[in-house]
């Protein structure tokens, strides 16, 4: 179950963080973020799950307006049946070449480390948290997205089967 989406410098969702339940219904005036709560989401899934390349997932064009920041966040909280993850996700802009890449990103299961990307570096973790695998890794994909499922890291494959499993709908 989804427990928390936050995302900063994404549309027009600034610093903004959402506390989720098992079921949501999201209201409000148009243009108070709703489809950009959804789109946000979708693109998490998009880059976790599916594979897809930062600059298809999550364009320059995709920053809010009235900020000058070239940095967006994204972070989202799931809870299943006694596992919590946490995973984040820092995209670095360069607006003035229209390219962007991944600068960090992370992922936690019960609040330990299972993957860390940063500058380039990827470090993997075991399932027992013990140290795994460095290595130079793509800025423009999702570490935790690339790695496809081991004995070692059922942890991190669950959290990309319940990624993939989102079901994102809006009228």
């Amino acid at each position: 179950m989804l427990t928390r989406l936050y995302v900063d410098n994404f549309l027009c969702l600034t610093n903004f963080e959402l506390a989720l339940d098992e079921t949501n219904v999201l209201l409000g005036p148009n243009g108070s973020g709703k489809s950009s709560v959804l789109h946000a989401l979708a693109r998490i899934q998009t880059l976790v799950a599916r594979g897809a390349k930062i600059e298809d997932v999550l364009p320059t064009r995709d920053l809010t307006q009235p900020q000058s920041r070239d940095e967006q966040h994204l972070e989202l909280d799931l809870k299943t049946e006694g596992d919590a993850y946490q995973y984040k996700l820092l995209v670095q802009h360069d607006r003035d070449n229209r390219r962007m890449r991944i600068g960090e990103e992370s992922l936690r299961h019960n609040d330990k480390l299972i993957f860390y990307f940063r500058e380039g570096d990827a470090q993997l973790y075991h399932d027992n948290y013990t140290e795994g695998p460095s290595y130079p890794f793509d800025w423009s994909r999702s570490g935790v997205g690339a790695l496809n499922e081991r004995r070692d890291n059922k942890k991190l494959t669950q959290f990309k089967r319940i990624i993939s499993n989102f079901i994102i709908v809006s009228p």
